[in-house]
């Protein structure tokens, strides 16, 4: 099951450097490996997708 990445920062043995090396690359790391169609959603909606449920957005109109 995937890990949302509000439970990955919240967690206790997360360190920052882990946290600054995720929110450094541009792109939440889903763990399933989802690919995002990043032209289908915006930014925010890839994060917010990351941090509430840990798996990609479902593409919807911009």
């Amino acid at each position: 099951m995937a890990k949302t990445g509000l439970e990955i920062i919240k967690a206790l043995d997360t360190t920052a450097g882990e946290i600054a090396e995720i929110i450094s690359k541009g792109h939440p790391p889903f763990e399933e490996g989802g690919a995002v169609a990043c032209d289908l959603v915006t930014c925010e909606q890839c994060w917010l997708a990351w941090l509430t449920t840990g798996k990609p957005p479902i593409p919807t109109n911009k």
